[in-house]
C-alpha cells in the first residue's frame, strides 16, 4: 500500500516542489490549496505522473479551515501516514500599522492550523503505530526582528512545537521534523504582501524551492529532528544561537532599519 501524504499550500513554492519530490517517490497525495484553478492545475500536473492525488480546497486563514480538511477526509475515507504543515504567509511592517485581518490570517495559516492539524491526524498514526510530520519553519524562527514580529514568532512556534512533539512521540512509531530555510527563491512567497509592505532586500544567494524540497524530503527519510537548509542558513543560525538574542534583535532591527532607509532614496519602478 502506497504511503499517503497531505501537504498544505501545495500549489506553488515548497509545497509544490515536495509534491514532486513526494509523487515521484511513489507516495499517494493529498494537496490542500486555497485557489480552485491553482489546485486543479497541480492534481492534474500530478495525476499525469500516474501518482494517486487528491485534492481538499481549503483556506487555512479561515476559521475552522483544519476541521473541514479533517472532515473532507473522512468523506474520501482517506488516513494520512504523513502530514506535512508547509503552508505559510508573511506580513512586513511595523505591527501596529499592519491591517488586523492580515495579522489573524497569519497566526491561523502559520500557527493554529499547523497545531490543530497535527492534533486531529496524530491518533490514527499512533494508534497504526507509523506515521510523520514534516514541518516547515524557517531560520527567521531563531530571531526576532521589529519588520516582521509575527511572522519570525510564528516560525518559533513552530521549531518549538516540532521539538517538543518529537520528544512525547518517542516510542510511538510516529517521528517529526523541522526545516528550516533561509531565503528561498521560485515561492511566490510575497504574493498576497503589497508593494508597500514588500521589504526591500539586498539579493543574495539562496536556495530555490526544488532543492529545499529535496532537502527536506531527505531529512525526513533520515529521521533528523530539525535540519537548516544551506550552508550560509546554518552559519547564521549558529551564530544567532550563540549570541545573546538582545544583541541578536538589535543586528537584526539595525539591518532592517539600513534597507529600508536605503531603498527609501532608490527610484520606484
Amino acid at each position: 500500500m502506497a504511503t499517503r501524504v497531505l501537504i498544505t499550500g501545495a500549489t506553488s513554492g515548497i509545497g509544490y516542489e515536495l509534491a514532486k519530490v513526494f509523487a515521484r517517490e511513489k507516495h499517494e497525495l493529498i494537496l490542500v490549496g486555497r485557489n480552485p484553478e491553482k489546485l486543479a492545475k497541480v492534481v492534474g500536473e500530478i495525476s499525469a505522473t500516474k501518482t494517486v492525488c487528491h485534492s481538499i480546497l481549503a483556506d487555512l486563514a479561515q476559521p475552522g479551515a483544519a476541521d473541514h480538511i479533517v472532515t473532507e477526509l473522512k468523506k474520501q475515507n482517506l488516513t494520512v501516514d504523513i502530514l506535512v504543515n508547509n503552508a505559510g504567509i508573511g506580513t512586513y511592517g511595523l505591527l501596529w500599522e499592519l491591517d488586523p485581518a492580515k495579522e489573524r490570517a497569519l497566526i491561523a495559516t502559520n500557527v493554529s492550523a499547523v497545531m490543530e492539524l497535527t492534533q486531529a491526524l496524530l491518533p490514527s498514526m499512533i494508534e497504526r503505530k507509523q506515521g510523520y510530520v514534516l514541518n516547515i519553519a524557517s531560520v527567521a524562527g531563531f530571531a526576532a526582528a521589529p519588520f516582521a514580529t509575527n511572522y519570525y514568532a510564528s516560525k518559533a512556534f513552530i521549531i518549538s512545537f516540532s521539538e517538543g512533539l518529537r520528544s512525547s512521540l518517542k516510542g510511538t512509531g510516529v517521528g517529526v521534523t523541522v526545516v528550516c530555510p533561509g531565503s528561498t527563491s521560485h515561492t511566490g512567497f510575497n504574493d498576497d504582501i503589497s508593494p508597500q509592505e514588500k521589504p526591500n532586500r539586498f539579493e543574495l544567494p539562496h536556495l530555490t524551492a526544488a532543492q529545499v524540497a529535496e532537502r527536506a524530503y531527505k531529512a525526513m527519510q533520515q529521521g533528523r529532528a530539525l535540519v537548516v537548509t544551506g550552508f550560509r542558513n546554518a552559519f547564521l543560525v549558529a551564530l544567532m544561537v550563540h549570541t545573546p538574542r538582545r544583541l541578536v534583535t538589535e543586528a537584526i532591527a539595525r539591518g532592517q532599519r539600513y534597507v529600508n532607509a536605503h531603498n527609501k532614496k532608490e527610484p520606484t519602478s
